[in-house]
Formats: structure tokens, sequence, C-alpha cells
């Protein structure tokens, strides 16, 4: 409520400093952040523990929507269009591709491309850069082994039920356990030492256990009518 009363001209003026800020917190986990299950994405900083990519992700859209006015009529052009947008994207995809965090890189990608195209740019040039993504997405899968092995837990979890895809078949289990109405809130078995990173990755699969399928519909719906609005 009080970030959507602030002026749109003040955002304006935030966008660059925002953007140049979010960089340099992403190479600091580079250099400073904590490594968990093979990747660097966290970062503590006053005893506040974060992922700067989650701040990199509004201040990539909030700097998208000011080179939009900026450039104007001029997005058709590739100067603009392809390289302005493309230059302003890699700054943040590159440290992303360092910390190996493919999720991030995949819906940042995405969204910079929805993005573009609302602004104007050829449709040609975004379906050359989307074939390029797609190229990039298999070669990064294929030599870093942390992003292929999670592709694969996501694929195939009970090859590896142990290890890789431990996580994915504990989700799994506490969305069945929930059924139609849940277990009851807050009484989820699943996040007592079972499923690990349930207050974040999988917080969603804890809230079919407790709530059950009416309850995730529920809260499915609630985005929906967010993004509506």
């Amino acid at each position: 409520f009080f970030l959507s009363r602030i002026p749109p001209e003040l955002w304006l003026k935030l966008a660059w400093p925002l953007y140049w800020a979010s960089i340099l917190l992403l190479l600091a986990v580079l250099l400073f952040g904590q490594s968990v299950n093979g990747a660097k994405r966290w970062i503590n900083i006053a005893g506040l523990q974060f992922q700067p990519s989650e701040i990199a992700k509004f201040t990539l859209i909030l700097l998208f929507a000011r080179l939009t006015k900026g450039f104007g009529s001029s997005a058709r052009e590739f100067r603009y269009g392809v390289l302005g947008f493309g230059c302003a994207l890699l700054g943040i995809l590159i440290p992303l591709a360092l910390e190996k965090h493919l999720s991030a890189i995949m819906l940042m990608g995405m969204v910079g491309v929805v993005m573009m195209f609302v602004a104007g740019t050829k449709l040609k040039w975004l379906a050359a850069g989307a074939a390029a993504a797609a190229a990039f997405v298999v070669i990064y899968i294929s030599f870093m082994g942390y992003a292929g092995d999670r592709v694969t837990a996501w694929l195939h979890p009970e090859l590896d039920p142990g290890d890789t895809g431990y996580q994915i078949l504990q989700s799994l289990y506490a969305i069945g356990s929930g059924g139609l109405f849940g277990l009851g809130f807050g009484k989820s078995r699943q996040k007592y030492l079972y499923l690990p990173f349930q207050y974040n990755d999988y917080i969603f699969a804890i809230i079919c256990e407790e709530l059950g399928l009416v309850g995730a519909l529920l809260i499915v719906a609630l985005f929906a009518a967010a993004i509506l609005r």
C-alpha cells in the first residue's frame, strides 16, 4: 500500500540508481554470499538474510519502464529496441548466471521479453533472442552440473529419492496428504524435518497439506485477482 503511494515520477528517478545497486548486491553475493546446496544466492547484511535477485526482479521492471518511456517510438529500431534493452538485461543476467540461479534467469528473461514487446521491439528480433536464449539454457544446463541435476530431479525425482529428488518427493507427499480440505491450519507434518526449505521454495506444498485442494485453489484465485487487478 505504501509503495503504491509513491509518485511514478519518483520511481522514474530511482530506476537507474536502484538498477546499479541491484547489480552491486548480485556481485556481492559472489564474494560474500552463503553457499546453499551448491549455489550462491543469499547474502546477509546487518542480520538480514535475503536474495538480491528478488530486488533485481523489481528494479529490472522499473528500468525497462523508464527505457520504454525514454526510447518512445525508437524502440522499433535495433539500436534501442534490442541493444538498449538487451544490455540492460545482461547486466542482471550475467551475475545471476555466475550465481547458478537458472530459475531467476528464465523468469527475468521472460519478463524482459514481454516488456520489450510492449515497448515496440520488432517480433523478428524477439524471436531471434528467444532462440538464442533457448540455446543458452541448453548449454548452461549441460555444463553447469548443479543446474542439470535440478532439471533431472524435477523431471524424475524418483531416480534419486535420497538426494537430488528428495525435496520434490517430500513436497508431493505434502500435497497428496492434504486431500480436499487439508490437515488443518498449522498441522502440517512434512514441515517438521521432512521437507527442507518449506518456509520459502516449498511453502505452497505446506499450504496444500494444511488447507487442502480448496485452500490451494483459493490461494491461486487470489494470485489471479492480483494479476487481473
